[in-house]
C-alpha cells in the first residue's frame, strides 16, 4: 500500500482520490492494491492511473514504464500487454510487444515510428533516431515536431544539448534555434550554446534564441546565468539590453524567472527596470519574498515601501515582513499589534487581541484559545469557523456547542451533539449520531441522505448506497452529485465515461436524459462523440450531421459531405470537401480558403502555405505566428 501523505502526488480527501489538488475521475480506490509507480503514474487492482485521469483500457496487472535509453533523463511512455500509451492518450495501432522508446518524445515498434500518440509517417524506420528536444533525422531529413527542418542536411544534424529543451541545432551550412528557427547569418562551424541558457555565439554574433542581439561583441561575451548575459560593453536580459549597465560591476542577487533583482556600481534593477533607490547601491541587498533594503529605504516588487525602517527590517523565521514598529504585507502596513503578532498555522495568524485569515480580521474570535483544527475547520473557546485557502473563504459557523464539536477527518464536515456541518452550512435536520460518509460527498444518516450541504430530493437513506463518488442510488432512483436522474432505473443503469450513461432505456448526458437517443446501438467514439444507428451527437447534443458520411478527422474535428463540426460546434465558412487537418493534438486545421484553431479562423493565414512548426510557433509564406493568451496571432 502507497503513502497517502503527500499532497504533491496523490492522496486521499473525503474519501475522493486525488493528484496533487486534482480529483481522480475513478471513484472506488481499492487502498491496499495501490501502488505509485512513478511521479505521473499509479494503479490498484481495477484501474491504472496517469496524473488525475483514469487511463481507460488499461490493464494495471500487465501495466508498467518503459524504460529510457541510457542518457535520457525520463520517459513518458507507458504500455500494458496489448496497448502503448504517451502520457495519458492511447497510442492506436502501435504493437505492444515490440515497441521501445527512442527518446523521450519518440518510440517505434518493429513497422513505424511514433512522435508523443502520432503516427509519424513517411520517415524510414531503420535509419531513425530520436537527437533530443523533439528533433529526429533519417537517412533523408532532420525532423522537429514531426514536420521536416528545411533546409537542413540530414547528414551532418546534430542538437547541441540533448537534455535541455532549449538546446540549439545545427548542420554543416545553418544554426537553428530550440523551436527550428533559422539564426540569421549564424555561423555552424563556431557557433556554441552559452550553458543551460538560450544564449549562443558564433565568431561574429551572439543571439538569444533566434534573435540576434544587436552590437553584441562574441568575444567577451558571457553567460551570467540563465537568464542574463553581458559583453565588455552592455547587460542583456533574454533579448534586452538593461540601459546603462555597468558590464564589470553587475552581479544578479536574486533570479527565480518571474522575478529578477540586480546591481551594478551606481544602480539596482528589477528584470531591465531600474530601481529608484534612496539610498547607497553599496548597502542594497535582497531579502526574501520580494523585499530588498538599502540604508535608508525598503523595497518591495522594486517600489519603495512607504515609512518602513530599513535598519529594524527583517522577514523572521516565520515569513513575516516586519520592523520594529509595524508588520508589512506587500507594499502596506497591516494594521496588527507588532509586539504580539506571529504566525498560528497555514493563513492564520493573529495578535493579542484578534484573528487574522490571510491578513483580514476574523471577528469574534479570541487569539488565546484559538487552534487550527485540519485543513478546513478551527475553533476557539466560543466558535467554531470553516476555511479554505483556495477561495480566499472564511466564515464563521452558526453557534455550535464547543464542548463536543469535532471534525470529521480527511472531509468537508464536522459535527457536535446537536447537528452535523459541511463548509460553514449547518445540515437541516441532521442526525449526529447515526452520520455517516460514504464516498466522496456522499453521506446519510436515518432520516436523510446528502451530497455535501444539500439534501438529496426523495432518497431513502436506509437503501442509498454509493456507485463512486459522483453516482449514488436508492432502491428507485439515482443522483449524480446532488441532482436527481429523472427516469433512470438504478438496477440496468450504468456509466459509460465521465459524461455518458445508459440504463435498460435511455441514454444520459451528465444526467439529463438524451431524448429519441437509442439505447441499444449506442456507442462512444473516442475523445468527444458518441453516435447510434441515426444520429451522432457532441456533449450529448445530436449534430445536424450525416451520420452515413460522416467522417471523423481527428478526436476533435468532424466532417460529412457538407459541413465541418469542432467539439460539435459547425464551422459556419469551413468547406467540408478540402477539410484536413495540420495539428490533430493542437487543434489545427485548414481548407482551401482558410486555416482554423479549434473553431476560429487565424486571421491573415495563407492556407496553402501554412505550417505547423510546434506547440508555440506555425508559418506561412509571409508570416510567423505565435501562440500567445490561447490565441494564435501573427508575429509582427
Amino acid at each position: 500500500m502507497s503513502d497517502f501523505s503527500n499532497k504533491m502526488s496523490y492522496h486521499i480527501q473525503d474519501g475522493q482520490l486525488y493528484f496533487q489538488r486534482y480529483p481522480v475521475e475513478a471513484g472506488t480506490v481499492d487502498v491496499e492494491s495501490f501502488e505509485i509507480l512513478s511521479d505521473w503514474h499509479a494503479r490498484d487492482k481495477h484501474n491504472v492511473y496517469s496524473t488525475f485521469e483514469v487511463l481507460a483500457g488499461a490493464d494495471p496487472s500487465t501495466y508498467e514504464i518503459l524504460e529510457a535509453p541510457s542518457g535520457m533523463l525520463r520517459t513518458r511512455f507507458t504500455r500494458d500487454a496489448r496497448q502503448v500509451f504517451f502520457e495519458r492518450t492511447l497510442i492506436k495501432d502501435a504493437d505492444a510487444a515490440s515497441f521501445e522508446v527512442i527518446d523521450e518524445f519518440h518510440g517505434r515498434d518493429k513497422a513505424r515510428v511514433f512522435h508523443c500518440r502520432d503516427l509519424f509517417a513517411d520517415v524510414d524506420v531503420e535509419s531513425f533516431r530520436g537527437l533530443g528536444n523533439s528533433f529526429a533525422v533519417d537517412k533523408h531529413h532532420a525532423y522537429y515536431y514531426m514536420r521536416i527542418v528545411a533546409p537542413a542536411d540530414a547528414q551532418s544534424f546534430s542538437v547541441l544539448n540533448p537534455n535541455y529543451w532549449g538546446s540549439f541545432a545545427k548542420d554543416a551550412r545553418q544554426v537553428y534555434d530550440h523551436a527550428a528557427q533559422l539564426l540569421p547569418d549564424a555561423d555552424p562551424a563556431s557557433f556554441e550554446q552559452c550553458g543551460e541558457s538560450l544564449y549562443g555565439k558564433d565568431k561574429a554574433h551572439a543571439y538569444y534564441g533566434s534573435y540576434q542581439l544587436k552590437n553584441a561583441d562574441p568575444a567577451t561575451f558571457a553567460l551570467i546565468n540563465s537568464n542574463y548575459a553581458k559583453d565588455k560593453k552592455q547587460v542583456y536580459v533574454h533579448q534586452q539590453v538593461i540601459d546603462n549597465a555597468d558590464p564589470d560591476s553587475f552581479q544578479v542577487l536574486h533570479d527565480n524567472h518571474s522575478f529578477s533583482i540586480a546591481t551594478d556600481a551606481t544602480h539596482a534593477y528589477i528584470g531591465v527596470q531600474r530601481i529608484a533607490l534612496i539610498g547607497d547601491v553599496d548597502q542594497f541587498r535582497y531579502l526574501s519574498g520580494g523585499y530588498c533594503v538599502d540604508d535608508k529605504g525598503v523595497y518591495y516588487d522594486g517600489e519603495l515601501v512607504d515609512d518602513a525602517d530599513p535598519k529594524t527590517f527583517h522577514i523572521d523565521d516565520m515569513g513575516i515582513a516586519r520592523d520594529a514598529t509595524a508588520i508589512y504585507e506587500d507594499h502596506e502596513r497591516l494594521d496588527v499589534d507588532p509586539a504580539s503578532y506571529t504566525h498560528v498555522d497555514g493563513a492564520f495568524s493573529a495578535d493579542a487581541t484578534r484573528v487574522y485569515f490571510m491578513s483580514q480580521v476574523v471577528p469574534g474570535l479570541n487569539p488565546q484559545t484559538f487552534t487550527v483544527l485540519n485543513d478546513y475547520y478551527a475553533v476557539d473557546d466560543k466558535s467554531a469557523v470553516y476555511f479554505d485557502e483556495r477561495f480566499y473563504q472564511c466564515e464563521v459557523l452558526p453557534p455550535v456547542d464547543i464542548e463536543s464539536f469535532k471534525v470529521i477527518p480527511n472531509t468537508h464536515y464536522a459535527s457536535d451533539k446537536n447537528q452535523v456541518y459541511h463548509c460553514e452550512a449547518v445540515l437541516p435536520n441532521s442526525d449526529p449520531q447515526s452520520f455517516e460518509i460514504l464516498e466522496g460527498a456522499f453521506a446519510k444518516d436515518n432520516k436523510q441522505a446528502y451530497y455535501g450541504d444539500a439534501v438529496l430530493t426523495d432518497a431513502d437513506p436506509k437503501t442509498f448506497t454509493c456507485r463512486d463518488y459522483r453516482f449514488a442510488q436508492d432502491d428507485t432512483h439515482m443522483y449524480l452529485f446532488d441532482d436527481l436522474i429523472v427516469d433512470a432505473d438504478p438496477h440496468s443503469f450504468e456509466s459509460l465515461d465521465e459524461h455518458y450513461a445508459t440504463d435498460k432505456n435511455h441514454v444520459f448526458y451528465d444526467g439529463v436524459k438524451i431524448v429519441d437517443a437509442d439505447v441499444k446501438t449506442f456507442e462512444l467514439i473516442p475523445r468527444w462523440y458518441a453516435r447510434d444507428a441515426q444520429q451522432i451527437y457532441a456533449e450529448g447534443k445530436a449534430l445536424d450531421i450525416d451520420a452515413a458520411t460522416a467522417r471523423f478527422l481527428s478526436d476533435a474535428y468532424i466532417a460529412d459531405t457538407q459541413n465541418v463540426y469542432f467539439l460539435g460546434r459547425k464551422l459556419e465558412e469551413a468547406d467540408a470537401g478540402s477539410f484536413e487537418i495540420v495539428s490533430a493534438r493542437d487543434h489545427l486545421a485548414k481548407d482551401a480558403n482558410a486555416v482554423y484553431y479549434r473553431d476560429g479562423v487565424i486571421n491573415d493565414a495563407d492556407a496553402a502555405s501554412f505550417t505547423f512548426i510546434n506547440q508555440s510557433l506555425c508559418r506561412d509564406k509571409d508570416h510567423e505566428f505565435m501562440m500567445q493568451q490561447g490565441c494564435w496571432v501573427k508575429r509582427v
